[in-house]
This record gives C-alpha cells, structure tokens and sequence, in this order.
C-alpha cells in the first residue's frame, strides 16, 4: 500500500462551520472549550469529574452487555481498567449499521483508536480506552438496512418502527448474507471476512448484538470497548436530566441563543423540541410532546398526566430515549470522556450543545474532527497523475478537470477572452464616439456591445464542446476516476463499503489506517 496525505482543507468535501471551527483564528470560541489539540489535555484531565460510583455502574454494565461476545484480553483489560481514577475515554458514536455500512464508520473508530495511541505517548501516567458508542434507539431503518459493494446495493428488506437496535435477525437476514457472501468472493481475505459476519449476524440476535460481534471482531486486539447506549442500567443513571426535561423543558432554551448566532452565519445542524425525548418500546420510538396540559405520545392514543409520567420516568426510565439534542449529554454522563471523534455533521450539531452541559454540570469535552480517507486502485491514479493533475485535483468538479486538460493538450487555447477583450475596446470607443453625435444612441450601442459578448461565449462554448470529441476518451477516464472517489456523487468514504477494501486489503488495512491517522493534523489519507 501506498499512503499519501492532503490538507483536509484542500478537499472541499467541509462545511463553513467546520473550516472556521479548525482555523486557528475563529470567531467560535464561545461554542466550545478546548482547542482542538494534544496540549489541551492536560487541562481536560484536571476539568472531568467522573466519580467512583459512575465508574462502577460503568464497568457493571459493560460486563453485562459483553456476556455473550468472546472479546480480547486487550478489551478485558480496557474495562476493567475504567475503574481506576485515571483512565479516560476517547468516544466515537454511530448508529448499528448492517455488515458495518459506509467506510467512514469503520475510520471513526480506527481514528479513535489511534488518538489514544497519541494520548498515551504524550501523557503516560494515564490509560486512555477508545470507546465506540452505540446509538442503537435511532428509529430510522432506511439508514441503516443497506451497504453498497462494487456499485451494487444490498438491502435488508423487513418492517421496521423501533429502535433499530433491537430489531431480531430473522431468516430474511440470511438471504442479504448470501448475496454479499456471493460478489465478496474466494479469496483467503474474502472467506475470512465471510466468517465475521457469519458468526457475527446470527439469526434471533439483535442487530445491536450483530453489529458489536461485527466490530469487536474487527477492533478488540486493539483495546476497543463497545458500549450500547439502550440499556437501561445507563437509563437509571440519567432519570434526573430526563425528569427535567419532562418538566422545565429547557433544552431549547439554553442553547436558544447558540442557535441565534449560528443562523446568522452557518446551516442549523440539528433543531431542538419542547421535549427532547422519544418514548420508547420495542417497536416504536415516538415524541414526547406536551399539549394541553397532558404529556402525549406522537402516533398513538398514549398519553400521560405530569404525575404518571414522572412515575413511570423513576421505575422505567428505559422507556425514554434522547433525541439528537439529548444524546451527547447522555453520553457524556456515562463516561469518563475527554474528547469526542466524529464527522463534519456531528461536530456541527455538538457545537450547538456547550450551554446544555454548562447547565447540569458536565464537562464539555474536545471535539476532534475524524480522519478521512479514499481508497484508489493504482491503475486509475497513475492514470489521473499522468494526465497532469495532482492528488487534490481529485476533488475538483469533473468541469474544471475537463476545461484543464484541454487547454493543456489543445493545439490553440479555447479561451477567447483576449479576442473578446480586444473587441470590446473596439465598441468602448466606438460608443463615445457615437454618443458624441446622438446620446440617444448609448442604449442601441451598449446593446450591440452585449450581442457581441455573448456570441463570443457561445463560440467559446462550441469550440469547448469540440474539443470534448476530440478528447473523448481522455476525458471519459477523468470522469471514470471521479466516479469512483465519488460513486453516485457522494464522497466515496459515504458511499462504498469498507468490505470492499477488505477482501483487497485484509486486516492490514486497518493496521495502515490506524498507523496513518492523526485526528490533529487534519489531512486525508489517500491509500492506493
């Protein structure tokens, strides 16, 4: 393998909001506590309050959720370690994805991995667990009942109205494996990986417990903890903030005035209720909303005075599940966590949240924008670089690639702004003169000047399009190229299984990512 890097910045693939957030010199300070880099650390050790007994209820829960998993002696040792007062968590979060989605999942976690790896070099004294934090309450099956492997989607086609976490791995599962299992192939890498996702999607488990096999398999020689966020030993311990909620519904307005400064300049991530929270079951996940006097559940003739919800909050508190609002306190409340790893869009939102922890008391960690990385075969890149772009042009639009190399191969330039420039002039002169004679000519003049611009862009145009069919077979394999760094226009990370790169690559792709990545020096890793 072959391992390169671009400035992130160089990409364009980051929103406004984040290209200020990783600029030194942001107007942003407000939104968040910690820069975003290792020095920082030191002060978020001393700042995070995590007390013995949470640690405990941790560690117990953990052990629960790992009865049935055969994990690592690296894992073990990571769990029982959170109980000492000095080790910390570094955090990735996601939903439960089939056979592990998108590739940018399975980078998540290899970053939080290697951030840990960085923290222990810099701060030995303290163990530092990669956490990969389970959002198995989402309810939005369509996001994660399919992968695309080699331009074709497989889907897991079944009723869903829960939490996806919990939906059973029926027969139907088998007919989805057997199709990937088919296009994966022979290969010694391919049977391997055939073998994970055998034993780990096991007909009559969840998918929650198909997805924490799946990526224990994949991660725990590395130390990674997998701790699922529908568990209602964690619910107990979150009853205070979720009878809060019910009863001053003042999420929204903490964060009202976070929310007012970044309209003015940026995209709203994530938009509060009145009430943050879902009322949970195994097949709904509903809002919670409070209308005239009473607490009703959305969908459903449910509903609840204030005494019979807080009643049912103090003996069930698993009944009630946080919404994107909520989610990141929850988090927050269940760890020892110093630093947050996740995507453009999670940072976003995260950024809303700083007055919400503010208000109960828990320490707002870093927030660390993942690693990103593309996979390209040789072929295709040589190819790109032998028609004379560089590594970042593959991030350009398929125009400017196209409109570069045919000015760069074409026996005349297909510019003809000097033309246009120099009979302009002519018309600019010949204007005042005109005017000279009759004012009443400047509008016919200016007109005639107007025709002539125009016909020369669609000369240019024609002349472009020419030049296309004489170029098209170069051209096409600049559009091939992008195509494949950006299948179906999404950045290919977004889009491709990270299965496909496996049965390539094998385990040491994962030990190459892992190497490679480093979460402060805000680069892509291009691997070919």
């Amino acid at each position: 393998m072959t391992i390169e890097k671009i400035p992130l910045v160089d990409t364009a693939i980051l929103p406004a909001l984040l290209l200020d957030y990783l600029s030194p010199n942001n107007n942003l300070q407000a939104l968040y506590k910690y820069q975003p880099n290792i020095a920082s650390f030191e002060s978020i050790i001393k700042d995070k309050n995590f007390d013995a007994p949470s640690r405990i209820n941790l560690v117990e829960t953990l052990k629960n959720q790992y009865k049935n998993v055969n994990t690592s002696d690296a894992t073990k040792s990571n769990i029982k370690a959170l109980l000492d007062e000095k080790t910390f968590t570094i955090t990735t979060a996601h939903q439960p994805l089939l056979f592990g989605g998108p590739a940018y999942f399975i980078y998540k976690i290899a970053s939080t991995i290697k951030t840990c790896r960085l923290l222990k070099a810099q701060y030995p004294s303290y163990t530092f667990v990669p956490v990969y934090w389970m959002g198995s309450e989402d309810h939005d099956f369509e996001e994660v009942n399919h992968l695309f492997l080699f331009n074709k989607k497989y889907s897991w086609e079944r009723e869903s109205t829960g939490p996806v976490g919990r939906l059973i791995l029926d027969e139907s599962i088998e007919t989805v494996f057997q199709k990937v299992a088919e296009v994966l192939g022979e290969s010694s890498n391919a049977i391997e990986l055939k073998n994970i996702l055998k034993d780990s999607f096991q007909p009559e488990n969840t998918l929650a417990d198909g997805v924490q096999k799946f990526v224990n398999a994949l991660f725990s020689a590395y130390g990674l903890v997998i701790l699922n966020q529908d568990d209602a030993q964690l619910k107990q311990a979150f009853k205070k903030v979720i009878k809060e909620e019910l009863i001053e519904r003042n999420s929204i307005q903490l964060i009202q005035e976070t929310l007012t400064f970044l309209s003015s300049h940026y995209k709203i991530q994530a938009t509060p209720r009145n009430i943050n929270l879902f009322y949970l079951t195994d097949t709904s996940r509903e809002r919670i909303i409070f209308e005239e006097g009473k607490y009703k559940i959305n969908n459903s003739t449910l509903e609840f005075t204030q005494e019979e919800i807080l009643k049912l909050a103090d003996e069930s508190p698993e009944r009630f599940s946080p919404n994107v609002i909520l989610r990141p306190l929850f988090q927050e409340m269940m760890l020892p966590n110093l630093a947050f790893v996740g995507g453009a869009g999670e940072l976003s939102y995260w950024l809303q949240l700083k007055p919400l922890f503010e208000h109960y008391n828990i320490n707002y960690p870093m927030l660390l924008m993942r690693d990103t990385a593309m996979v390209w075969d040789e072929k295709s890149k040589q190819k790109f670089l032998q028609q004379g772009f560089g590594n970042k042009d593959i991030f350009r639009p398929v125009h400017e690639l196209e409109k570069q190399y045919i000015e760069t191969h074409a026996e005349q330039s297909i510019s003809l702004d000097k033309y246009k420039e120099d009979i302009i002039a002519a018309y600019e002169h010949l204007s005042i003169a005109i005017t000279d004679i009759d004012k009443t000519l400047l509008q016919s003049a200016e007109a005639e000047k107007q025709k002539i611009k125009n016909g020369i862009d669609m000369l240019e145009a024609k002349l472009l399009k020419a030049y296309k069919r004489k170029y098209d077979e170069d051209l096409l394999a600049i559009k091939n190229t992008k195509d494949k760094i950006f299948p179906e226009g999404i950045l290919q990370e977004r889009h491709d299984s990270f299965l496909m790169y496996y049965i390539k690559y094998g385990p040491a792709l994962i030990d190459t990512l892992i190497s490679h990545f480093n979460v402060f020096e805000q680069e892509m890793t291009m691997v070919s």
